[in-house]
């Protein structure tokens, strides 16, 4: 994947922005161009998409929100609604202004399986590569209670890595403020 940065990256530095106890896990930080659409591009370096890859994740979100937008507003409704994220996604532009930002409330943690995203610098969003096992925090409850019941299963095999971000927690080593967390 090609890419065009609108500055030089020093992702060697960015791994300092992280928790502590996530420092070690942190196998790899992938800078992508910071012109507004750094999250939608995340998603779609992680997807394999090419350069204007961050379009078709824009129009795909978009769509999804639009011939679902019962469904979301039921799942949304203690945080935002469609037709307020509906103004947001719709940006095709060269550049995206603030109001055109990706906004994710929970930044995750995740293995080879689950799309990480950092949110470094209070406006930048990078795509994390973590090591194996790395600690998970716990599932949201307005997942638990919103998804679709084929997709429950796959929490088990991360089990012990929810375990393992909860140790962490349990230590006092990190507070709740660090890693967001809506339940």
């Amino acid at each position: 994947m090609k890419l065009h940065c609108t500055r030089k990256p020093n992702t060697a530095n960015w791994v300092t922005r992280f928790p502590e106890f996530l420092r070690p896990h942190i196998r790899q930080i992938i800078d992508v161009p910071g012109d507004g659409h750094c999250g939608y591009t995340v998603i779609a370096n992680y997807l394999g998409l090419g350069d204007d890859g961050w379009k078709k994740v824009r129009l795909d979100l978009l769509e999804e929100l639009k011939n679902n937008h019962a469904e979301y507003n039921k799942v949304l409704s203690l945080l935002t609604s469609t037709e307020e994220l509906i103004p947001s996604v719709d940006c095709v532009n060269t550049y995206a202004d603030v109001m055109h930002w990706m906004t994710i409330s929970n930044m995750g943690n995740a293995n080879k399986d689950i799309l990480t995203i950092g949110y470094i610098n209070g406006s930048h969003f990078v795509r994390v590569e973590l090591v194996a096992d790395s600690p998970l925090p716990s599932i949201s409850k307005m997942w638990l209670k919103y998804s679709h019941r084929r997709a429950r299963y796959w929490r088990t095999q991360y089990i012990a890595m929810i375990d393992k971000f909860r140790s962490i927690m349990a230590t006092g080593k990190m507070s709740m403020a660090t890693v967001e967390i809506i339940d």
